[in-house]
């Protein structure tokens, strides 16, 4: 299988030594931005057009701050697409890709890196066990360093590299513990180059979250803690602890944690997903994961709260 590699995001060179490794598939192409440089010494374009024009594809891998555009020309121009990131995304970048999805023949993979996927069993067990009592409120901080992806240097004034690259799996991973889905979205990006993230998720059961995310951290800092009737509880990704309602200390959780996996590690299993074909399924869960990301900055742009729902339908 043939790919063309669109877009300059963090992993793009981890993409193309994945597709090199993988016996099923060859990349023939990079589209990439007008002055982007690439070390690769694949044939470059500057658009889709012009790539398919000379060589022959049936795969898109996508990145960068521009990869939901990229993916909507990808599959107008018949590709099925792995997205690494969404990139920037509004409600109706959202509704074009499930009108181009559509067609049977192409389908959406987004790559995904769930955090706290050592311990997320754990939680969803003890959270569905009634032992924190009702659920209040629920705070996320995500602190990374920086990562050297093309928008984190303050060259693009509308990126949103936190909430593409962090933020989107954080709300899914979120969603998945609780068992509920967001139902309203308020967020607030910082306004120079998209390395700090402020979200507050509505979901549904009345429970509220408050994410922070930051790239460019001084140190990688992950906290998740869970506020509710009858305790608290609280994860660093690795360990989870407890502290029942009056008591003075926390304790570690007894349960099983869940062995640590390589973040790039499910790259490889989109290609061998895109190798099948990319089934109905997969890329229903891709759009419907997008949703709140395409809500966030939908809410950023407007500066008020946008209702979920109206964008996942």
């Amino acid at each position: 299988m043939q790919v063309i590699h669109i877009g300059q995001g963090a992993r793009s060179g981890l993409w193309r030594r994945a597709v090199d490794k993988h016996p099923k598939f060859r990349s023939v192409a990079i589209v990439a931005p007008i002055g982007g440089a690439s070390a690769s010494q694949l044939p470059s374009y500057g658009t889709i057009a012009n790539a398919l024009g000379e060589v022959t594809a049936s795969l898109a891998v996508v990145s960068g701050s521009d990869a939901t555009r990229y993916a909507i020309d990808a599959l107008a121009s018949g590709l099925s697409v792995i997205m690494d990131e969404p990139g920037r995304i509004g409600s109706s970048d959202l509704e074009r890709l499930r009108e181009l999805s559509r067609d049977g023949n192409v389908g959406i993979s987004l790559v995904r890196r769930f955090p706290y996927s050592r311990c997320k069993q754990t939680l969803k067990r003890f959270v569905s066990s009634g032992r924190l009592g009702a659920l209040g409120h629920i705070s996320c901080i995500d602190h990374r360093e920086f990562l050297g992806h093309s928008d984190a240097a303050g060259t693009d004034p509308d990126s949103t590299v936190q909430l593409s690259l962090f933020a989107c799996d954080s709300f899914e991973t979120l969603r998945r513990i609780l068992g509920v889905a967001p139902v309203n979205v308020t967020a607030r990006l910082s306004p120079t180059d998209g390395t700090k993230t402020e979200v507050f998720l509505e979901m549904e059961k009345g429970i509220h979250i408050h994410y922070f995310g930051m790239v460019g951290a001084v140190a990688n800092l992950r906290s998740l803690r869970f506020e509710g009737s009858e305790g608290s509880l609280k994860t660093d990704g690795a360990c989870v602890w407890w502290r029942k309602r009056g008591w003075r200390f926390f304790v570690p959780v007894r349960f099983g944690v869940s062995p640590s996996s390589n973040e790039f590690g499910d790259g490889q299993t989109r290609l061998d997903i895109a190798a099948k074909g990319i089934a109905r399924s997969d890329t229903e869960y891709s759009l419907e994961m997008m949703a709140p990301l395409a809500a966030a900055y939908e809410s950023a742009r407007r500066g008020q709260a946008v209702a979920v729902p109206g964008i996942a339908h």
